[in-house]
């Protein structure tokens, strides 16, 4: 497996900070480390098609590296669902998706939504503020 993470100052984008970045967001803006390598994951990429006005530019994700969902990923989703299953708690799979390909390739998340992802540290996930 690539060591995507070991490389400093590397950035995965949720999507709501991608839509708040789109949308000009200063103090959003002013917050990531210029110097930061900024990823979208492919589930991004589809939440972010889903959006009424991607038709119009979608050019505009070129400026993010992509990275695919995986069959590790897949693996590690499934188990990771399983779990939180049998814990009695529900979870909307595109965020464990997104969570998987995060902590399968060493990279912190930055989202708004840290109450949907926060029960996923205990699976290795980091977040960033």
């Amino acid at each position: 497996m690539e060591t995507m993470g070991s490389l400093t100052n590397q950035l995965i984008l949720d999507t709501n900070i991608l839509i708040n970045l789109e949308k000009g967001n200063s103090s959003l803006i002013n917050s990531i480390d210029p110097r930061s390598t900024l990823h979208i994951t492919a589930i991004t990429v589809f939440e972010f098609a889903l959006g009424e006005t991607f038709e119009e530019n979608q050019n505009r994700l070129d400026n993010y590296n992509t990275i695919s969902f995986k069959k590790d990923d897949g693996i590690l989703t499934a188990k990771i669902l399983k779990k939180i299953k049998k814990q009695g708690q529900e979870i909307e799979f595109r965020d464990v998706m997104i969570a998987s390909i995060c902590i399968n390739n060493k990279i912190p998340l930055k989202t708004e939504n840290i109450k949907h992802f926060e029960r996923l540290k205990q699976f290795g996930l980091k977040l960033i503020d």
